[in-house]
């Protein structure tokens, strides 16, 4: 029995001394080889209007922490490297007298990302909304506004106020809490989307006390909230329509 159990435990030596040998001859280096691995980005920015490459500023970081700040080329790219498991973000950054909003490029780097990966930062600059309504106060009980833009109007909210003779006045939108400086207005709503050259509806109903007359309305006002959010002020321009 003593000489089984000698012969056991000599033979599980063994065994654990096989695995460390093979761990450290193959899967530890294999390992090591694995994180030390680093991957490509070629980065280029384009203005998404003009369809052409431009120059402009641009951020990466490496798992929350900003590693480079540079420009981007005219013709050609940029190439940036990463080691593997690691995350990255790239973030355009304006120059002198730009005005993109923010595009970021985010990826989690693992051991199935390629080798080289294209970055095309697609660049948007703000839009002019154009807004209509299928109807004039009074005629029906709804209206529905068409809002478009020709580039773009990014993260839209917007606000409602409206005259003594109309009351229940609203929308199927989310309701927000007012921004602090578009307190006068009496609801506010999140669009819920950008605005861009496909028209956005905005059915609004209300109901009238006795008749409209010339002095009543509901006023609608547009807001870009990428704006109220960017250091920068980078946004497209609030727009205020009535309907009357």
């Amino acid at each position: 029995m003593k000489y089984t159990i000698i012969i056991l435990g000599g033979l599980f030596l063994v065994l654990i001394g096989l695995i460390m040998f093979f761990y450290f001859q193959f899967e530890k280096p294999a390992k090591i080889e694995l994180e030390s691995k680093t991957i490509t980005f070629n980065i280029m920015a384009i203005d998404y209007t003009n369809e052409t490459q431009i120059i402009t500023g641009y951020t990466t970081s490496v798992d929350g922490v900003v590693t480079d700040s540079q420009k981007t080329l005219i013709d050609g790219r940029i190439l940036f490297t990463a080691f593997i498991n690691k995350s990255i973000q790239i973030c355009n950054k304006n120059l002198e007298n730009q005005y993109y909003y923010v595009s970021c490029y985010n990826k989690n780097i693992n051991d199935l990302t390629p080798d080289s990966n294209r970055v095309n930062l697609m660049l948007y600059s703000p839009g002019i909304l154009n807004i209509t309504a299928d109807s004039l106060l009074g005629q029906k009980d709804i209206v529905i506004l068409n809002v478009s833009s020709d580039k773009l109007y990014k993260k839209a909210i917007f606000c409602l106020k409206w005259s003594s003779h109309l009351y229940s006045v609203n929308t199927k939108f989310k309701s927000i809490i007012k921004p602090e400086a578009y307190y006068i207005y009496d609801k506010c709503y999140d669009l819920e989307k950008d605005i861009t050259n496909i028209p956005a509806l905005i059915p609004i109903n209300y109901q009238v006390i006795d008749n409209v007359d010339s002095q009543d309305y509901i006023r609608v006002i547009l807001i870009d909230r990428d704006d109220m959010l960017n250091i920068n002020n980078i946004g497209g321009e609030d727009v205020i329509y009535d309907i009357i």
